[in-house]
Formats: C-alpha cells, structure tokens, sequence
C-alpha cells in the first residue's frame, strides 16, 4: 500500500496548491484538476509497480536512475507482509460496504423520482422538462437519458429560465457523468479523508463552473439578480449525491453569488501551472519505480520476524538475445556481453514451509519457492522457476543449501542465455 497512498497523498496537496492558484481562472479547470485527484485514488499503483519493479528499461540518464534510488532509499518504509494484508483486507471490506451504499443511493434516487409524479412540460432540443408539486426546487439526473425535474410553481417564476438554462449547461457539460463518478469514489471511498475534502471541492467547482458559462448566455446581471433572489432564502440540504441540484447548502450558495462579482481570465501562472501537470506522471513513475513492503533495502532493524520467518533477498536476472560471453576485463572483473537483460530485486519475508512467489520482466517470469531451516545456520531453498527466452518457455526446478552468514547463487547457462539468482538472508 506504500505507492498507494504516497502517490495520492503528493496528487492530492499538488491539487490543493493549485487551486488554491486559480482563483480567478474558469472553474471548469479547477474542477478538471480536483477530478483527476479523485481519480487517482482508484488507480492500484502496488499492481503497477509488479511492471516496473523490472528493470528492462534504461534510465534516460544515470543521474535520473540514481534521483530514483535516492526516493526509494529515502521513502520506502520497512513494514511486515502481515501488517500490508490485513491493512488490505480491511480497506477492501470498507470500500465493500460504501459500494453497497452507492448501490443503496441509486435505488433511493429511482424511488423518489418515482414518487414524483411528474408531468411532462416541454423539450428542450433531446432533454425532457418535467415539473412536479411535490419537488421543492430543481435538479437534473440521469447519464443516458438526463431530465430536468423542476417545481411547478418555479415553472411560472420570472427567474425560471435561470434555473432552467442552468440545468441544460449541467447536461450540456455532462456532469450528470461526473457526478455519478464522484459520487462513487465518495461512497467507496469514505473511509479517506483527503477524497472528502476533494469531493466537496468537485461538486463545488461544478456549480460554478455551470453558473460561469449560464452567466455568459443569458448576461451575467441578470444571472446574479435571478441567482440572488432564488438562493439567498433556500438552503436545501436533503439531496441524493446524485442529483445536481440547483439550490444547494447555504454557503455554496452564498459562493456561488460572490463568484460571479470575479472577472474570470487566463493569465501567465495559470497557463504555467497546466504545463507542470505534465511533471505528475513524472513524478508518479519514481514512485512506483520504488519497492514497497517487498523494498530491496537491505535493512532490517524495524523488521520483526515471527521465530518461523525469515527475510531474504532476491537478486534475479536473465540474460538473452545475444552470445553469452564470459571475459575479465583489465582489473580483473567479470564481464558478461549481453542485449537484452531484465532483472528484478526484492526483499521478502518467508514463511518456513510455505510457497512464496515473485515475478518481473514483461513476459512475467516467475520465481516460486519454499524454504526449510536445516539449523539455525543453514535454510534449505526448494525452487520452481518459469521465464521465456524467444519465446520458448523454461522451466528449472533447482534445490540450493543457502548458509545464513553467506550470499549464495543459482545459474543457469546456455549458448545464449543466462538467468542468475543471488539470494542472502539477511535476518
């Protein structure tokens, strides 16, 4: 769960910083900025970083790779595997229950509409007017088949053609679709505090963005007189997450007034701060590069193992494509010439008896195994190893006696390949 909630966390304050930037900008690009947050918080990093745990691609320069070692080293935090699952298991039971929520909240949205009893007004273009008594102002749902649903009293109003100029921009913008899909995150969700605040933001920036643009088509004074006359005394707080309705709670309201008072305008820090949007998958792919629980620091003072664990660590590498050639260079080294090469390193807390597996490189090769402590010196490592070379499929199932004080390596070589595998136990 480290990449999870480190890259959000970073995704969600950068957010933050930058609406707090955009005051004057269109609401629709704070909104746009305060959506991909939300976002965010769906994407599984821990699964994505399996792909880029392998090293099959080349750093663009030497210092970027070793900018990546310095985040790992520094931010990867040492926690036991039984610490991550249960933290796992409960976020998953959590978010169980707010999606059975979410379902709750559509079957409640249909029943009240149902109850209803609405009666067709007019067509505006391929969206339906339907006016009710028994609706206490105005909103519109729906993701195939929007509606607006407006008071039957509100129908006769002079500042009906506000509100319903209004709800056709939330249709026209498609934030029936937005506000299903924030809705969802906020149920599933709830247990996080940060997508809260996000969420409150999101359906803020909604409502303003939609009065901007509503502004603009009908005049922006009439708008704020017919804005002002219609909120000021409402605050309807009984909503489904899933409506956009036209009155709101009563501060939102009030911002929405003060609002349209802003001159909205694009100046240069604005322009400026979209570009640097393009840094975040940067900055995402540093921290996915990093391990998390399964981290290749060798260290383990913070690390407590049960008497029947052990921690060890893998240094896994293939070698293909090429003529395996094995020289000394002028000081002595080892030389290995290779094209292609895909390695993984990773630091895993093994049960005694039990079957662990990793894996890495593209065509995910694997590495399952079991360990046996002979004594208190010596583990006995049972292996069953699966990788590709051209597509041929390998499989090696090798037994290695691996002493507690010293690093020990499985090889194998043909004429045009090699895997390698270093392990060390390391507590």
């Amino acid at each position: 769960m480290y990449q999870y909630f480190s890259i959000n966390i970073i995704i969600s304050l950068l957010t933050f910083l930058y609406i707090s930037q955009l005051k004057t900008a269109p609401s629709r690009l704070s909104f746009r900025f305060v959506f991909i947050a939300l976002l965010s918080w769906l994407i599984p990093y821990d699964v994505i970083n399996t792909y880029f745990s392998s090293s099959d691609y080349t750093p663009l320069l030497p210092a970027l790779d070793e900018f990546r070692t310095n985040v790992k080293t520094t931010l990867v935090s040492q926690i036991s595997e039984e610490i991550q699952v249960t933290l796992q298991q409960i976020l998953f039971v959590l978010s169980g229950l707010g999606f059975v929520i979410f379902i709750k909240d559509i079957i409640i949205l249909k029943q009240y509409t149902s109850s209803l009893n609405a009666r067709f007004y007019k067509n505006c273009g391929t969206v339906a007017i339907l006016k009710s008594d028994g609706l206490d102002g105005a909103f519109c749902t729906g993701i195939i088949n929007p509606k607006v649903y407006v008071n039957s009293a509100l129908v006769n109003s002079p500042e009906f053609e506000s509100v319903l100029q209004h709800e056709l921009q939330h249709i026209k913008q498609n934030d029936n679709l937005y506000i299903a899909v924030i809705s969802f995150i906020q149920r599933v969700l709830w247990w996080n505090p940060l997508q809260l605040i996000l969420t409150l933001k999101a359906r803020a920036f909604l409502e303003l963005s939609c009065d901007e643009k509503t502004a603009q088509s009908i005049g922006k004074k009439h708008y704020q007189k017919d804005l002002a006359t219609l909120l000021l005394n409402k605050n309807d707080t009984n909503n489904s997450s899933l409506m956009l309705s036209f009155f709101g709670k009563k501060n939102i309201n009030l911002l929405r007034i003060k609002q349209l008072n802003k001159k909205i305008y694009m100046n240069k820090k604005h322009k400026s701060l979209i570009f640097t949007t393009a840094l975040i998958p940067f900055i995402i792919s540093l921290l996915v590069s990093t391990q998390s629980v399964s981290s290749n620091i060798d260290n383990a003072d913070d690390v407590n193992l049960k008497p029947n664990q052990v921690q060890v660590v893998f240094d896994s590498h293939v070698f293909y494509n090429t003529e395996y050639a094995e020289d000394l260079d002028d000081k002595g080294k080892r030389v290995i010439s290779r094209q292609d090469h895909k390695s993984i390193e990773t630091n895993i807390i093994a049960t005694l008896n039990e079957t662990r597996k990793f894996s890495f490189g593209k065509e995910k090769e694997e590495v399952s195994f079991t360990v046996n402590q002979i004594n208190k010196e010596q583990y006995m490592f049972d292996f069953d190893i699966t990788y590709f070379i051209d597509g041929q499929k390998i499989n090696l199932k090798p037994s290695l006696l691996v002493l507690k004080t010293e690093p020990a390596s499985l090889i194998s070589k043909k004429d045009n390949y090699r895997f390698e595998l270093n392990i060390k136990i390391i507590q």
